[in-house]
């Protein structure tokens, strides 16, 4: 038995300089290849990778401000049609159908949450919002729900607006389309994609007639 420790402790231990050995290799062959690139080269890499950084950081910033542009006009969009039509609505001077610009979707919804008045594109039977989605709604927030409850594709941001005619209470709830977002984002991701590489490639060239 003490053999048998003595031997694996052998193992272990050559096992933990090989492996140490081949780290060491390892690095030992980085550098060499970092040395035969001369100092062009060196110099070269050295600029790309900083200029790939900045142009990740870039694109990402972009892409995230482009996004929570879009999403801000779509959501100040859906507030200002509930807002207005809840005016109309407190003013007892409701349109039927209501009017609407584009391809918003508007409906009234009493305390029950039935349909009781709408755009043209609205469905007069289905609301657009549940009940959880109603209370959330109320709260000042928006929810996004699937466009096929008024017959459009993607998925619609829902805003809404309190109301209130006589005695009766409503909420007017607005919706705008989200696809158009979604595919400027799309689009802007591509074009990024494809801009990348192009940029670096051109760089690069330049950078290597440039340094030699």
């Amino acid at each position: 038995r003490v053999r048998q420790t003595a031997l694996i402790d052998q193992g272990g231990h050559l096992a933990g300089r090989g492996s140490g050995r081949a780290r060491h290799q390892a690095a030992f062959m980085i550098g060499c290849r970092w040395t035969r690139l001369g100092l062009r080269g060196r110099l070269m890499l050295i600029g790309l990778l900083g200029v790939a950084g900045a142009l990740v950081i870039g694109g990402l910033l972009l892409y995230v401000a482009m996004s929570t542009t879009l999403a801000r006009g779509a959501e100040s969009a859906a507030r200002t049609r509930a807002s207005e039509v809840a005016a109309l609505v407190n003013q007892g001077r409701l349109p039927d159908p209501v009017p609407v610009a584009g391809a918003e979707v508007v409906q009234v919804l009493d305390a029950d949450n039935l349909v009781v008045g709408g755009s043209l594109n609205a469905d007069r039977l289905t609301p657009l919002v549940s009940g959880v989605q109603r209370a959330t709604l109320t709260t000042g927030r928006t929810v996004t729900v699937a466009g096929s409850r008024a017959a459009m594709s993607g998925q619609l941001l829902v805003a809404g607006a309190s109301a209130r005619a006589g005695d009766a209470a409503y909420l007017v709830v607005a919706a705008v389309p989200t696809a158009d977002q979604e595919a400027s984002r799309r689009l802007l991701a591509r074009l990024l994609l494809v801009f990348f590489p192009l940029v670096l490639a051109a760089l690069g060239a330049v950078a290597w007639r440039v340094i030699g």
